[in-house]
């Protein structure tokens, strides 16, 4: 049993390396996701709030029509054209800056989550190396003891 104790421990130190490799790649893969969703999230809640600017648009747009028309002004000559369409083109802007806002997020998330995956693969890789590393080293080592004890049978 006893020369089967540095095998065993060479073993497990390349399994231990491998698995850590492993266990950094699936929790880069977790933080990939969420971040991936949380992305989508911010997209949502962009499509929301440009939603809701388009409908106060809407409703400050038919105040003024009613405001106009009941101090007795018309709402379709060219100075109350105007001032609808100003309406109008301010809530766009703002639903459409809620909107680029909310991709601009979705995007940096996407590539946050591209990264932590590169990081799981690289910390993999890290861990598949080290295993290979220890099992070489380790083996060079046992195997440079062994020659010396055969030298020193020999010598004897």
């Amino acid at each position: 049993m006893a020369p089967a104790i540095p095998f065993i421990a060479m073993g497990m130190t390349a399994l231990s390396a491998k698995q850590q490799g492993d266990a950094a790649n699936i929790a880069a893969k977790n933080k990939a996701f969420q971040q991936e969703e949380s992305g989508k999230q911010a997209l949502a809640s962009g499509i929301r709030k440009a939603n809701e600017q388009r409908r106060q648009g809407e409703v400050v747009r038919s105040d003024a029509r009613a405001a106009m028309s009941a101090a007795g002004g018309v709402t379709d000559d060219a100075g109350a054209t105007k001032m609808i369409s100003d309406i109008d083109n301010v809530y766009e802007y703002n639903a459409m800056s809620a909107i680029y806002e909310s991709e601009v997020e979705d995007q940096q998330s996407r590539y946050a989550a591209k990264v932590s995956r590169w990081e799981g693969k690289s910390a993999q890789r890290a861990g598949n190396m080290k295993a290979l590393s220890s099992l070489v080293s380790d083996g060079s080592e046992m195997y440079s003891g062994y020659q010396a004890s055969k030298k020193a049978k020999k010598a004897t």
